[in-house]
């Protein structure tokens, strides 16, 4: 099942023809790497590519060409390598808002801060929990902490683990945001997560753009954008960061459900067995990725 704390940001939307290699990448050519869409071109390191379509055996695949030469004064730069020190000592500058979940034992979510979205709907990721508003599922535990629990409902055979089960009907869990009361565009945000263990969970600390759905044109998902800082993932044995956006002039995600996903240095006990802290640094042109303070990946954004 799928539980996500979900942040709501100011707009954003990122093209991923101007989005450059993350941090650290040694393939000095773009050339036989694989693209999202054909037509799509994509300048590195004084080279325009362009994804092309090739056959292979029967088959076709999507792949950048050669590549030709630019002027310098459009080549796109790498971003430079990631800092050393830690975030957590060395904040991005003055807080803004914090929640720190300090009431006692049982304390529902505090309805001026966050929205708890309710139903089975599947979210289009095939999630099969009916997440509540319930304090059985989201509390506070009397230590600052807000718990988020996935709680078996179902009486009968086959019983919670099995797929045939209908949507809604073994799970309830919960999911909470803050679309409309609480907003971010730039700065460091994070949160101090403990991941569950075992199969079916899937956790996650993310944000969706402000104009979500707000009804206007062209702002369902991708063209919010979407910007997952911790996600676990396998059986929780690993956590990813991932950022989603549309092709542009489509409503097609960039990466065809992917986007740029980047694998955190943490995984399986080390992540599940205690506390660690998950955020961005989020400016006009880059994005970071940290994990307990120390950044991690980033990707810059060149228009």
């Amino acid at each position: 099942m799928r539980m996500k704390t979900q942040f709501v940001l100011a707009g954003v939307v990122l093209a991923a023809s101007c989005t450059a290699l993350s941090a650290g990448a040694a393939t000095p050519t773009l050339k036989g790497a694989p693209c999202p869409v054909a037509g799509l071109t994509t300048t590195y390191q004084g080279y325009k590519y362009t994804c092309v379509s090739v056959k292979v055996g029967t088959k076709h695949k999507l792949e950048y060409n050669a590549g030709v030469k630019v002027a310098p004064t459009t080549t796109t730069t790498l971003a430079p390598a990631l800092p050393t020190q830690n975030f957590d000592t060395t904040p991005a500058g003055p807080l803004v808002w914090s929640e720190t979940f300090n009431g006692p034992a049982g304390t529902p979510i505090d309805n001026n801060v966050w929205t708890a979205v309710t139903g089975s709907s599947g979210y289009g990721t095939g999630e099969i929990e009916n997440d509540t508003n319930s304090t059985t599922n989201v509390f506070e535990d009397g230590n600052g902490n807000l718990n988020i629990k996935a709680i078996c409902v179902a009486t009968s055979n086959p019983g919670c683990e099995a797929p045939s089960q209908p949507a809604g009907t073994t799970w309830t869990s919960g999911r909470i945001w803050t679309e409309g009361k609480a907003t971010f565009e730039y700065g460091q945000l994070e949160a101090r997560i403990w991941m569950p263990v075992g199969s079916f969970n899937w956790p996650a600390f993310w944000m969706m753009g402000q104009n979500f759905s707000s009804g206007q044109p062209n702002t369902g998902w991708p063209y919010c954008g979407e910007l997952d800082i911790a996600e676990g993932l396998q059986n929780e044995s690993q956590d990813q960061a991932t950022i989603h956006s549309n092709i542009p002039g489509s409503g097609t995600d960039w990466g065809e459900g992917a986007g740029l996903t980047q694998v955190a240095p943490i995984t399986g006990a080390a992540m599940t067995s205690g506390w660690h802290t998950y955020g961005i640094l989020w400016k006009p042109n880059s994005i970071t990725f940290t994990l307990d303070g120390k950044a991690w990946a980033r990707e810059t954004y060149n228009p």
